[in-house]
């Protein structure tokens, strides 16, 4: 008898241990794609410049002067823009996989301060998991290309350019929609979804190369293995 509940209880660590084999969460890293001026990347409170090509792991931060700017690939169809004079951490990168598939590719960008771009492709939606921490709350997406702006004294811009973007924040969930926008004043107060200015669109075109300043990864350079 003994011996049979032995058996048994191999057999349920064994079972266990295949089902955890078969869909598993993995930290992963951003490659960096291009590099204007000399940003900075913190990790433990040991600083070093960014470079193009460098592979930055979760809890980095990356903080942008007023004339650097970086842009990443978080996970594989995702570009993430840190624009001048911000102030950004890698609070997740994670892969998960069944199978050896990915089943699912996650990103969270926590914006202290500035403004980030992010374009994801659409073609990934179902297993995109990327989204914008601000002070005001988050903004989700999964196939979408989308502003957050985060203002010195705390005042939260989203703008949507294409796909739609849910941003939850204390006083609710909004959903906002291509061409529009919505902002949260520093009292956390949210205000209409509007239509947003056509001068700001252009701020998610891609950065112009600033001659010797500016690097660009080489194309053969591999990316790492591969809500609306």
């Amino acid at each position: 008898m003994k011996k049979s509940i032995y058996s048994l209880f191999i057999a349920a660590i064994v079972s266990l241990t295949a089902v955890c084999a078969q869909a598993a969460e993995a930290a992963s890293e951003a490659v960096v794609l291009k590099v204007t001026g000399s940003p900075v990347a913190t990790v433990g409170g040991q600083q070093s410049a960014i470079k193009v090509g460098d592979k930055l792991a979760q809890g980095t931060v990356i903080t942008t002067s007023d004339t650097s700017e970086v842009e990443l690939r978080a996970f594989s169809g995702s570009t993430t823009t840190i624009k001048p004079s911000t102030t950004a951490e890698l609070s997740k990168l994670s892969l998960t996989t069944d199978g050896g598939a990915v089943t699912k590719q996650s990103a969270v960008i926590d914006l202290k301060v500035g403004n980030v771009v992010s374009k994801l492709d659409p073609s990934k939606k179902a297993i995109n998991d990327y989204s914008i921490r601000t002070p005001k709350g988050v903004a989700a997406a999964r196939g979408t290309v989308y502003v957050v702006t985060v203002s010195p004294s705390g005042v939260v811009t989203l703008k949507v350019t294409a796909g739609a973007v849910i941003f939850n924040t204390p006083s609710g969930q909004v959903t906002v929609l291509p061409g529009q926008q919505v902002t949260v004043q520093s009292d956390g107060s949210v205000g209409p979804v509007e239509a947003s200015q056509a001068a700001e669109e252009g701020s998610t075109s891609e950065t112009k190369d600033n001659n010797s300043d500016t690097n660009v990864i080489d194309p053969t350079i591999a990316s790492p293995s591969s809500q609306t």
